[in-house]
């Protein structure tokens, strides 16, 4: 797996392709009809961008030939500039939304890959894994979108190879009494080795889909099930971007309701790790005023920015009537609050997603100082 897409690096990288770009934010859509909804909202992208300056060739030929399998994860953001093209997989569905002949919207995936709402999870499990996406809200399956293995079709693979090995040796001329130990002898291994083989097959399935089918922004992954099926699988992922843990207290996994509540919880402690819920005991000085965020970040004085995932044009859920890319608002919106907040991404703030509710009323975004503003400073 490629390194994982930080927030800095998103930055540098899409402010890199200039103040001519044409951003697409496509979510997934829940609900699916042989695709239909897919090919109506690619569609619709395809012919909102098609007078847009510029060549956006490859841009266009990516959604028309879009389908349903290619969308492995929750959404995602395309950026197309003077014949570039860049494609960016989400682990949050974003607002469906377009921007033509403007700095790329970059604020949806970086915030994407600092945002803690949602993570994903992997059940080892050999009559059940399951991979999901997972929110306050509650699991989403997303087994069959990363090609979760099936141990007994793997298993059903394997029975003709092993049949051939284990009873090719049985033949006329077999010592009486002595022919199985020759079959295995001769083979140089036994049944519960061959068993061992089809497990590696299925662990290792487990890991590569977990190596494909995550988006470069993901996080981390909670593992659930069996212990030593857990460890196989860790340990066949080799070095990736995202980090891992075992999670108790899911049980095994087969507990629907205990897994989600189990997974909730892990996010919840996560966020509070973050410091969020100390914001409001911040005195006015560590604050600094929704109207100097811009100015406070050109001069470095911003330690945090604190963003929701709203606000960034990011959803917990994909809702499939929110398709319609002919409404510029939300896209301006967005690009709107990047300005605001580039200059602190510039002198190197962090962005933390906070949950909306947590910011002040009419607030979009709240910023924390890196020190107080003397006296007299603007």
């Amino acid at each position: 797996m490629a390194n994982r897409l930080s927030p800095s690096k998103i930055h540098e990288t899409l402010t890199g392709l200039g103040d001519s770009v044409v951003s697409v934010l496509l979510p997934r859509p829940h609900m699916q009809t042989d695709g239909e909804k897919l090919r109506i909202a690619t569609k619709n992208a395809a012919q909102a961008i098609a007078g847009s300056p510029g060549d956006h060739t490859q841009l266009i030929d990516r959604l028309t030939a879009l389908e349903m399998s290619d969308m492995e994860s929750a959404g995602s953001a395309f950026f197309s500039a003077g014949g570039d093209f860049h494609e960016v997989r989400l682990n949050n569905p974003p607002v469906a939304m377009v921007a033509s002949d403007q700095e790329a919207m970059w604020l949806p995936v970086l915030v994407d890959a600092s945002s803690r709402s949602s993570g994903w999870a992997v059940v080892v499990d050999r009559d059940h894994p399951k991979i999901y996406r997972v929110t306050a809200r509650g699991t989403e399956d997303f087994s069959d979108t990363m090609s979760v293995p099936d141990y007994d079709e793997i298993e059903a693979r394997r029975e003709p190879q092993l049949d051939v090995l284990f009873h090719s040796a049985s033949s006329g001329r077999r010592t009486q009494g002595h022919g199985s130990f020759a079959k295995f002898h001769s083979l140089g291994t036994t049944q519960e080795q061959e068993e061992e083989k089809t497990e590696e097959v299925f662990y290792r399935r487990i890991a590569d889909a977990l190596k494909d089918g995550l988006p470069r922004t993901a996080r981390k992954v909670f593992f659930v099930g069996d212990e030593r099926g857990v460890g196989h699988v860790r340990a066949l992922l080799g070095d990736v971007a995202f980090d891992t843990e075992y999670l108790r207290s899911a049980g095994d996994g087969s507990d629907a309701e205990r897994l989600a509540e189990a997974l909730k919880n892990e996010l919840e402690a996560e966020r509070r790790l973050l410091g969020y819920d100390t914001l409001k005991d911040l005195p006015p000085s560590g604050l600094v005023a929704d109207d100097d965020i811009e100015t406070a970040g050109q001069k470095g004085r911003i330690d945090t920015v604190w963003i929701s995932d709203e606000a960034a044009g990011l959803r917990e859920f994909a809702d499939d009537e929110y398709f319609d890319f002919d409404d510029p608002e939300a896209a301006q919106q967005v690009l709107t609050l990047q300005r605001r907040i580039a200059p602190a991404v510039l002198t190197g703030a962090n962005v933390n997603v906070i949950p909306g509710v947590l910011l002040p009323e009419g607030n979009r975004v709240l910023a924390t100082a890196r020190y107080e503003k003397q006296t007299g400073q603007p």
